[in-house]
């Protein structure tokens, strides 16, 4: 009879729901740290992508007065003044020459 109580069945839903809400709050917070983990790497992904962090490499943008952008040797023939972004800073210049190397082609001394 006293397992069959009123009060003892009241007693075990209560463990029983103690029970569910510390398992959806253990499921809630995994859920939230794996789309933390994965936002942040998305935010990394997006970061490494973005002209700024091309920039902070090493590399630089290079454009006209106007701001078009200068994707090919034909976009800036001798005499053109560019501006190139830096890291810290823009470069204004005025192209002297330019030669034509494919990007797979090895690397050699720069003579216009």
């Amino acid at each position: 009879l006293i397992t069959a109580s009123p009060r003892h069945l009241l007693a075990a839903e209560r463990e029983r729901l103690e029970d569910a809400r510390t398992a959806l709050r253990q499921a809630m917070a995994r859920g939230v740290e794996t789309a933390r983990t994965r936002l942040a790497a998305q935010a990394g992904h997006l970061d490494a992508l973005s002209p700024l962090g091309v920039i902070s490499r090493g590399y630089s943008v290079v454009r006209t007065p106007d701001g078009r952008l200068v994707r090919r040797t034909g976009d800036a023939p001798p005499g053109t003044v560019v501006e190139a972004r830096l890291v810290d800073g823009w470069l204004s210049a005025r192209v002297e020459g330019s030669r034509a190397q494919k990007l797979n082609e090895p690397a050699d001394d720069y003579t216009p």
